[in-house]
């Protein structure tokens, strides 16, 4: 059998996480950055290992199985992804190395496999890294410009995907529900982003396990255990189960917990609140695990604008009430992409709240791994009790991954056959290594954590207004957040330039897909 089976590397990874706990344990650290020049800088993986691991499919923790031929062999041809270079996507594709970082490992580990099954090279093209809010858009601006020359350099793209799904009418990519091997519906792909971004009967993106970024992007409740036991917290656990955790009830726990600590009158980020969040990032996404639909689907599989204004200022007032009329709440204001998180965390890290909303990467970062107390994960809260299930949402850069277009029949399915594969082996030694070792590995003693996370990942949904929304902004998207940040509990008149705005690129969008492909 081709495959590489990886129970050995996970065995001895989930072993090692155990027998240390990971009070302060080995978790991701980023890959060394292989470019800084303008120009993508080709990163190799590792050649194929010479001999294979003992199959024991019967006894693998994660063992899904493609249906690619066993004897698929494609003579070491290179395949060519372009990708962004850039923090938490650095370690996401390609790694140097084994480093001993149970996250690293797994992925050179993954490349390995998919290399000696299928016989191919790995050639990572990183795009030079770029801070602002439009370096999201370079690797896909830099494949239209070369195709437009004539010039298909790359075979696969990994990419942010909310600046992917709305330039569909840019037919840069090739159909994946039409190339041969890939298999949307396996479990290693997700479900929610394929119901979202499948627009008349086609599918251009696709993501799952193969996306490190979109595990460390989903949005948790994290809860200073200590904490919660001396503020006399019923067992949250508990009340997640029993489908009591709404923002009503968190309203409710965290009020009056403001406490003077920095000498400084009046509320200051020095002082300990119940729970700490943001008026920005933070906010996205409540519309999304509250099931704020902004489209529906027509009888032949394409998008039209549907949004319920009432529902969606219920949502606001909502937000807008715990946030604003709680003391027991301490807000940061937005201060620009990423920071956010970071001083929530050290908010919560220092012992000086109860509770943070705060994204799972979190969790690899030194001060949480080095948190005198210990802490625990709950998913976001529901809108009303009555809600099912707990739906997680993430923060809407995490990768999608696409074939590009301009390719010969052969070129095409050898691509599917490599993304396939790769999401294959993601779901087996990536998410259990990140998933199994670096998050559950710290909850070693409270399972329960386990199975917290293990809801918030079932129940991953996607932002509708991100992926279809126009470039510089999130139509829908930035009023929720105005909304929130103006202390707005009636926003409806708001949205109404916004609402038209994004049928009208919606319309757009459909018009010219329909028009590409003749429907």
């Amino acid at each position: 059998m081709k495959k590489i089976l990886i129970t050995i590397l996970l065995t001895a990874m989930l072993l090692s996480a155990l027998a240390a706990c990971a009070p302060a344990g080995d978790l991701p650290n980023e890959s060394p950055s292989q470019s800084s020049g303008s120009a993508p800088t080709p990163e190799s993986s590792a050649p194929p290992a010479e001999s294979k691991a003992p199959s024991t499919e019967d006894t693998a923790p994660y063992n899904s199985v493609t249906a690619i031929p066993e004897d698929l062999d494609y003579s070491n041809k290179e395949i060519q992804f372009i990708s962004r270079e850039f923090s938490i996507y650095n370690d996401e594709l390609t790694v140097e190395g084994t480093t001993g970082d149970p996250i690293i490992d797994a992925i050179y580990q993954r490349n390995i496999n998919v290399e000696t099954q299928l016989g191919v090279t790995i050639v990572n093209n990183k795009m030079s890294p770029g801070a602002d809010f439009y370096a999201n858009f370079d690797v896909i601006n830099k494949v239209k410009n070369e195709m437009e020359a004539n010039a298909y350099n790359y075979d696969i793209m990994f990419s942010p995907s909310f600046a992917c799904v709305f330039r569909t009418s840019d037919a840069l990519w090739e159909d994946l529900t039409n190339v041969s091997y890939i298999d949307l519906d396996r479990e290693y792909w997700s479900q929610n982003y394929n119901d979202q971004v499948r627009i008349g009967n086609r599918q251009y993106f696709a993501t799952g396990p193969i996306s490190l970024s979109l595990q460390r992007m989903i949005y948790a409740t994290m809860f200073n255990k200590t904490l919660a036991e001396q503020y006399n917290y019923e067992d949250l656990y508990q009340v997640v189960k029993e489908g009591r955790w709404t923002m009503d009830y968190q309203d409710q726990i965290v009020a009056n917990t403001f406490n003077e600590m920095d000498g400084v009158e009046g509320p200051t980020k020095g002082d300990f609140y119940g729970f700490i969040s943001n008026t920005n990032l933070s906010t996205d996404p409540y519309w999304t695990i509250w099931d704020v639909d902004i489209f529906k689907r027509t009888d032949d599989d394409y998008l039209e604008y549907e949004f319920d204004t009432e529902s969606a200022t219920n949502y606001v007032t909502k937000v807008v009430d715990f946030y604003w009329s709680n003391d027991g709440v301490y807000l940061y204001l937005p201060v620009g992409e990423g920071d956010e998180q970071a001083d929530i965390r050290k908010h919560f890290t220092d012992g000086r709240s109860i509770m943070a909303h705060l994204k799972l990467q979190e969790v690899e970062t030194e001060d949480m791994r080095t948190m005198e107390d210990p802490y625990g994960i709950l998913p976001l809260p529901k809108y009303e009790e009555n809600d099912k299930p707990y739906y997680s949402s993430a923060f809407h850069a995490f990768t999608c991954v696409g074939i590009l277009r301009g390719q010969t029949t052969g070129e095409v399915d050898m691509c599917g056959a490599v993304l396939e594969a790769m999401a294959c082996e993601s779901y087996n030694v990536v998410q259990p290594a990140y998933y199994e070792v670096a998050l559950k590995g710290k909850y070693s003693k409270d399972p329960q954590s386990w199975e917290m996370l293990d809801n918030m990942m079932q129940n991953f949904r996607v932002d509708q207004d991100f992926l279809y929304s126009s470039t510089d902004s999130f139509d829908i998207l930035q009023q929720f957040r105005s909304a929130v940040y103006n202390k707005s509990r009636s926003f409806g008149a708001s949205l109404s330039l916004q609402q038209k705005r994004l049928k009208i690129t919606l319309n757009q969008l459909i018009d010219k897909i329909r028009a590409i492909h003749g429907d």
